[in-house]
């Protein structure tokens, strides 16, 4: 997700370009994050150029309780803010605003959406992630996929104290 905006850079505050994202895949952390579809509104600012973008990203994430890989869909609404990094050393003493390398411009103004995504695919993974609401997840004792299979593993560690409680409940049925 390249883009030159040399000719952006060059036309007046307030321009406006409009690019399409094609469909390609991001390696970040031994994951491939699979970009779908989105639009990208870039706008020149007199600081630099503002990149608007909606995206949907399909990434694959592990369940929390059965360990099952997944697709998790997510839809990022991403704005950033990129910096020329010939700008840099005209203005003093902005040197916490340029420690994002994500959002500069590389001195052949190639604008690079990558790392941007990549950072908003991960605030946006779910934190505890389930392949469903009814994930039953694994056997505590010989770690079968509950999902797949009903485990054979007797449960003959009940504490004594409730007891009662399951002849009651064993009773009832």
């Amino acid at each position: 997700m390249l883009y030159n905006v040399s000719q952006l850079l060059k036309d007046p505050v307030g321009s406006l370009r409009r690019h399409s994202l094609a469909a390609e895949s991001i390696h970040w952390d031994g994951s491939l994050l699979n970009l779908v579809d989105g639009d990208v509104n870039l706008l020149r600012t007199h600081q630099g150029i503002v990149a608007n973008a909606q995206v949907s990203v399909e990434s694959p994430v592990v369940c929390s309780r059965c360990i099952t890989i997944y697709e998790v869909q997510m839809t990022l609404n991403i704005e950033e803010e990129f910096f020329r990094i010939s700008d840099i050393n005209l203005i003093p003493d902005q040197g916490v605003l340029w420690e994002q390398e994500g959002t500069l411009i590389d001195s052949d103004n190639i604008l690079d959406l990558t790392e941007v995504i990549r950072q908003y695919s991960i605030a946006h993974l779910p934190m505890k992630p389930l392949c469903g609401s009814a994930c039953k997840g694994l056997c505590q004792k010989c770690g079968a996929n509950l999902n797949e299979l009903n485990c054979s593993c007797l449960d003959d560690s009940i504490d004594p104290r409730w007891a009662g409680l399951l002849e009651l409940s064993e009773n009832q049925v």
